[in-house]
């Protein structure tokens, strides 16, 4: 039987991480569905996309980390894949939140305004949405690339 490692300082900072952005980003779930119910589509929309997909990313990093704080291995290939499909899911929710931001500032750039005009005008929402979109869009296509690509290799007994 091996030794159990040692819990490391490090190790724990990274899990009570974890837990914290797996709590923030629930509760910011919750909000953009209240925003949603309330009426607030556009903001709504854009808050419940990207915060799902931060607690997707905080969800999966607890549970690696707490497999691994407990002195277990991260599961071996199963886990890569299940964090993976996590990673792809997080990507593709990421995406669609900034496509929605996209959408949202070119159909009411006042809206956008009133809503960041402490920090950020509309032209820099409309920038920001368009990068967004490109590379968490573009993320999420060659995750799904690589993951179906595996699928086949592992099908066609490759692996």
């Amino acid at each position: 039987m091996k030794p159990r490692p040692k819990r490391t300082r490090g190790g724990r900072k990274q899990l009570r991480e974890a837990r914290l952005l797996t709590l923030a980003s629930a509760l910011f779930v919750a909000a953009g569905v209240w925003l949603l119910v309330d009426g607030d589509t556009g903001f709504g929309l854009v808050t419940t996309l990207f915060f799902s997909a931060c607690l997707i990313v905080g969800i999966a990093l607890w549970a690696a980390e707490s497999t691994t704080h407990r002195g277990g291995s991260r599961g071996g290939r199963a886990m890569d894949r299940f964090f993976a499909l996590l990673m792809t899911a997080a990507a593709l929710l990421m995406g669609l939140g900034s496509f929605a931001l996209l959408i949202t500032t070119l159909a009411d750039p006042a809206r956008i305004y009133e809503g960041t005009a402490f920090r950020y005008t509309p032209g820099q929402a409309l920038i920001a949405s368009l990068v967004g979109t490109v590379l968490f869009g573009g993320g999420f296509v060659v995750l799904l690339i690589r993951a179906l690509r595996r699928r086949k290799d592992s099908v066609g007994g490759r692996e």
